[in-house]
């Protein structure tokens, strides 16, 4: 992770988790605008070098701020909260039944494949379906606990955001 304020890069005045992904979008590419290579083609190689690495350094920014998951982490890494999966075992020890989680997991890759093998579309939409209503859940506890300041919690949620985002890219895949 960085130490610069990422969210001042694209002009959001507070670090937060809620953020409006179009504005981050439009700020982005305006960003590129002035910093793309193509942008200074004809200048000095010293200023084609710093246009390039301003814009790698823009993009991995807009990738880390565009995604709720690594937004979460970077959130966790400036209020020096390290996300790690230990957080996530003691949340389950003191307050989940780790058991469920890795038998919803473990159902929910069975589903998918389930689906997928025997072309049934229809299915795979209503699971997908049913995987963004949690997504959003989960989406929707992290911002609560971000204002809470409770990071152990938040961490808990970006573990389950993390999981489900991988179970809705495979339906997305699966039923294309």
């Amino acid at each position: 992770m960085t130490s610069k304020n990422l969210f001042k890069l694209f002009g959001i005045s507070k670090p937060i988790y809620n953020i409006d992904k179009n504005t981050l979008k439009y700020n982005y590419i305006n960003l590129l605008k002035l910093t793309h290579p193509d942008y200074w083609s004809y200048s000095s190689t010293n200023m084609k070098n710093k246009s390039h690495n301003m814009t790698a350094f823009i993009n991995n920014a807009y990738s880390v701020l565009n995604h709720d998951v690594n937004r979460g982490k970077y959130l966790l890494y400036l209020n020096d909260y390290n996300y790690n999966t230990a957080s996530f075992r003691y949340v389950f020890s003191t307050n989940k039944d780790i058991n469920d989680f890795f038998e919803r997991h473990l159902y929910l890759e069975d589903e998918i494949e389930l689906y997928t093998n025997n072309n049934m579309k229809c299915d795979l939409k209503k699971l997908h379906k049913e995987l963004q209503i949690q997504y959003q859940l989960h989406y929707n506890e992290a911002i609560k606990y971000f204002e809470k300041k409770e990071y152990v919690m938040v961490s808990y949620h970006l573990h389950m955001l993390k999981n489900l985002s991988s179970k809705l890219s495979k339906c997305n895949q699966n039923n294309n």
